[in-house]
């Protein structure tokens, strides 16, 4: 009874839902003290990394042709991260086509910066685990930022 108890919002959720929200928790593991130390553009580097994904999204989805603003949302939702679209896209009821190009756009993002942060590293100053942390968040995905820093 008390296990019934404590799962009941489960159903409500889904199992999918507590599993992609765990994807997303970028953050997790990361330490107060070393968010402290990365300062303002610590705490401004997250929202850079879903506000400029946004607006790219959006440019692009509308230059692809989708102009309604379900679609362009879902696209757009994808783009800032690969798990949310699908989401997004199945609570407004979208096209499994918009669900795959939202997905698709997530995941091109997470892909060149995983492949590219390793080339342009150095370059860039990615070498403490401060910008490790705001270029992830600018970034607006951990995918290939973590093995950047020394420790």
């Amino acid at each position: 009874m008390l296990a019934a108890v404590m799962f009941a919002g489960l159903g409500i959720l889904g199992g999918s839902s507590l599993r992609d929200f765990a994807i997303i928790s970028t953050a997790y593991g990361a330490k107060m003290s070393e968010i402290k130390k990365c300062g303002l553009i610590g705490v401004l580097s997250p929202l850079i990394g879903v506000i400029l994904p946004f607006i790219v999204g959006g440019i692009a989805a509308y230059a692809f042709g989708y102009h309604d603003a379900v679609n362009v949302t879902t696209i757009v939702a994808g783009t800032v991260s690969f798990v949310v679209g699908p989401v997004t896209g199945a609570a407004l009821g979208v096209a499994s086509v918009v669900v795959a190009v939202s997905i698709g756009a997530g995941l091109i993002k997470s892909i060149a910066v995983m492949i590219l942060t390793p080339l342009f590293a150095k370059k860039i100053g990615l070498v403490t685990p401060q910008s490790a942390m705001i270029y992830g968040g600018i970034m607006g995905t951990t995918s290939g930022t973590s093995e950047q820093s020394p420790n």
